[in-house]
């Protein structure tokens, strides 16, 4: 996840034979393999079916976003319930409802994964949520930009959920009469950061603590490095 123009997309592209899916026009110029824009639920369904039940070289499938294809799961449970809007529902009872496509979707992943040997990523937006434990402060947090139902269940079936940023750092600085300021400095790299943290609401199964450069390489990289550590601790 992370917010507009930061890089997801041109990302995914770097992601071994990759095909992508889309839900909103975000390729732009990339010149990358791709099934005609989704405009449905049903669409999505049935690129992840022809990857499943076709014979392709694909290694890579990137759905783009998750988000936009919230909205089209939305439509989809209204249409399949007679419903003018997910809110008619009655309360939180459309969300729910939504959820069984949600799994629909990610067991054709799953199968993908299992079957196929692809690779899946999903690209998000990024968006501030306020957070409030029991037992410190409020404190805002940058989530993946979805309902809290759809949200808890792509979290749960990631293995790892980063989060895409320019690393910024904060100097001391004055002015030109000695007053002292701060002020944000950062030198435009681009990171993924999937280390759980309160700003960022990230995660990953691969014990991996440190910030990633944003490219299939130094993340499958870290992946592999990780792994190793953890399979030498487990055989000492």
């Amino acid at each position: 996840m992370g917010s507009a123009g930061i890089g997801k997309t041109t990302m995914g592209a770097t992601f071994p034979a990759p095909i992508f899916i889309q839900t909103e026009d975000g390729l732009g110029k990339i010149d990358v393999p791709n099934f005609p824009l989704s405009k449905s639920f049903d669409d999505v369904m049935g690129a992840l079916h022809a990857l499943l039940n076709e014979d392709h070289d694909y290694k890579s499938v990137i759905v783009d976003s998750i988000d936009w294809l919230q909205m089209l799961i939305y439509k989809h449970t209204c249409q399949k319930a007679g419903q003018q809007s997910i809110e008619s529902f009655g309360y939180g009872k459309g969300y729910t409802e939504a959820l069984t496509y949600w799994r629909d979707y990610i067991d054709l992943l799953n199968r993908l994964r299992d079957e196929k040997g692809m690779v899946t990523c999903q690209l998000a937006h990024s968006q501030q949520i306020e957070v409030k434990p029991p037992n410190v402060e409020p404190f805002h947090q940058w989530q993946l930009k979805l309902h809290k139902h759809s949200h808890a269940l792509i979290k749960e079936h990631c293995d790892l959920l980063g989060f895409c940023d320019v690393k910024t750092s904060i100097v001391k600085s004055e002015t030109a009469g000695g007053k002292a300021y701060q002020k944000a400095k950062s030198d435009g790299k681009r990171y993924i950061y999937c280390n759980k943290s309160p700003e960022r609401d990230t995660k990953n199964r691969y014990q991996i603590e440190t910030e990633i450069e944003m490219t299939w390489d130094a993340l499958v990289g870290a992946i592999k490095g990780e792994t190793a550590k953890v399979k030498e601790k487990v055989d000492a």
